[in-house]
């Protein structure tokens, strides 16, 4: 048998193995929040605390693999890759009940998301040119292959 006969035997063998994947709409974290905070015990003396709202930008978004963020937040991600003009994209393997979580500059309220039950891998890819601040998330219907 001749080798190119052994090389599409071999190829036709493989195919079904091979998976493509498959985008799945995926959250994205607001840009900005709204934040009111409250002072729990204000300084002695004649202090009066006040609340005031305050906008809060976008700093960092992060993923609960296995639960709601209070439960196990947050995943270490499996690969970390540096792209042109000192942007990142991030990827962590998920499941069924993985959580999206947006952190915010200057304070500690954060808002949270379910990811699609059916991903299995999200990505997160973060700008600091042509937009700095901006957090994009893909998310797939199959895991990463590379190792942690």
């Amino acid at each position: 048998m001749s080798t190119y006969k052994h090389f599409v035997i071999s190829a036709a063998l493989a195919l079904p193995f091979l998976a493509v994947a498959s985008e799945i709409p995926a959250p994205q974290c607001p840009p900005e929040i709204v934040v009111r905070q409250d002072v729990k015990s204000p300084a002695s003396g004649d202090w009066q605390p006040f609340a005031s709202d305050r906008k809060h930008f976008l700093a960092g978004v992060s993923l609960s693999p296995d639960g709601y963020p209070s439960e196990s937040c947050c995943d270490v991600p499996i690969e970390r890759k540096k792209l042109k003009h000192g942007n990142w994209k991030i990827t962590y393997n998920v499941g069924p009940s993985a959580w999206l979580v947006c952190g915010y500059v200057q304070t500690s309220a954060t808002v949270a998301q379910k990811v699609p039950g059916k991903a299995a891998r999200c990505e997160v890819t973060e700008s600091s040119f042509p937009v700095p601040g901006q957090f994009i998330t893909r998310c797939f219907d199959t895991p990463s292959n590379v190792k942690p």
